[in-house]
């Protein structure tokens, strides 16, 4: 997985370096998407959302080696 990390230039290469080391050690935590949200059964939570109407994406088209399986699911 490639790191992104600041962009603008505000950190010397020892923090950037750092700060790269701390994201890999703790990869599991971090979002790899849009989508990503995870999942947490370490304490009672609740996500309160400014809107409640859901975001839209584009539709996709599902690859030939899955039409079976979602057709199982219909």
């Amino acid at each position: 997985m490639k790191i992104h990390v600041d962009e603008e230039n505000l950190l010397d290469e020892e923090q950037k370096a750092k700060l790269v080391a701390l994201m890999r050690k703790h990869d599991d935590i971090f979002s790899l998407g849009d989508t990503d949200i995870g999942l947490c059964t370490l304490i009672k939570h609740r996500v309160d959302l400014l809107y409640d109407v859901p975001f839209q994406q584009r539709h996709r088209r599902i690859p030939p080696t899955m039409i079976d399986q979602v057709l199982v699911l219909v």
